[in-house]
């Protein structure tokens, strides 16, 4: 009973599932079914030769490995913290999004928008607070 308080409660099935299963296999399979029915849907559109072809071969592929270090990460997080946490450092994603598309993409955002920024990381700091160490 203290392990699973210490996990935040989780279901051990689903952790043991988590630390069984090596985590290159389980983002190969995920990525593995998410793309046939992907390829499916194109190919009944008539669309697959689109969909593959493009202009920027190395940006596609960087975004690919980018996409696949984030779902690596995303995984390992549900492994080892406990759900609530991975959840809430999650929701940090798009806060982060802002901020660097404003740092290394030019983008401009208004006052509004770093105003929602900033109310949306403090509440992933007060989900968090009980976690940090300040001390």
């Amino acid at each position: 009973m203290r392990h699973r308080q210490e996990r935040g409660g989780r279901d051990e099935d689903g952790l043991f599932l988590y630390r069984s299963v090596p985590l290159g296999q389980q983002v190969f399979f995920r990525s593995a079914f998410a793309v046939l029915p992907v390829a499916v849907i194109y190919a009944w559109r008539q669309e697959l030769h689109y969909a593959l072809h493009t202009r920027r071969p190395l940006g596609h592929l960087g975004r690919g490995m980018i996409a696949m270090c984030s779902m690596f990460l995303n995984f390992a997080a549900l492994a080892y913290l406990p759900l609530s946490d991975a959840t809430a450092i999650s929701f940090a994603a798009p806060l982060i999004t802002v901020v660097f598309a404003a740092l290394f993409l030019g983008e401009r955002a208004q006052l509004f928008r770093w105003a929602a920024v900033g109310v949306g990381f403090f509440g992933v700091m007060v989900t968090l607070w009980p976690y940090l160490n300040l001390a």
